[in-house]
């Protein structure tokens, strides 16, 4: 993956090559499986949030389910740290930074180029910093969230990240176009 960016005036998309991401699925409720999170400064997001700090972030992806994102060079590293806590705890932790790719949007024009793609509201009032959502954009199963008022970054499955890219830079030339916002 080789680093891009691209502007339109008010936006700029650029992809995330420093980007990893590993998977925990777990019973959140478990009461073990708490305090080996707590033991590692994790904690569980709450539904459809995201909480973001430099090194190691954590989203929301189901009752289950949680992602944390962190620089790729770091995704081993935290991974095997995560799995020695979790060790005899039903639990599954995995590093699945090669499956996914990054991408951030910037501007303040980014609600109006991700809503000619995607069914959720993108609106101030239902979607603002903090908040994760999985959804589909160009047909395409992502998640996203705010990094701040005018940025947001998006994730998706590596073998359709070419399409995805391709469709951005096509939403990019034709923000102008299409104001929701």
């Amino acid at each position: 993956m080789s680093e891009l960016t691209i502007e339109n005036g008010a936006i700029t998309f650029k992809e995330i090559t420093d980007f990893g991401l590993i998977l925990i699925k777990a019973n959140f409720k478990d009461v073990k499986i708490k305090k080996a999170l707590k033991a590692l400064s994790l904690k569980f997001p709450v539904k459809g949030k995201i909480y973001i700090s430099k090194n190691l972030s954590g989203a929301w992806m189901a009752p289950d389910e949680m992602a944390l994102m962190t620089p790729y060079k770091s995704a081993n590293i935290q991974t095997e740290k995560i799995k020695r806590n979790l060790k005899g705890i039903a639990s599954l932790c995995a590093n699945m930074s090669d499956s996914r790719r990054s991408f951030v949007l910037s501007g303040k024009g980014w609600r109006d180029v991700l809503a000619t793609g995607t069914p959720i509201d993108l609106s101030a009032e239902t979607f603002s910093l903090g908040d994760f959502r999985r959804t589909r954009i160009g047909g395409l199963a992502v998640a996203i969230w705010m990094v701040d008022d005018f940025v947001v970054q998006i994730m998706c499955m590596t073998s359709v990240g070419d399409f995805f890219e391709s469709w951005l830079r096509n939403a990019v030339s034709h923000v102008d176009t299409q104001k929701y916002f």
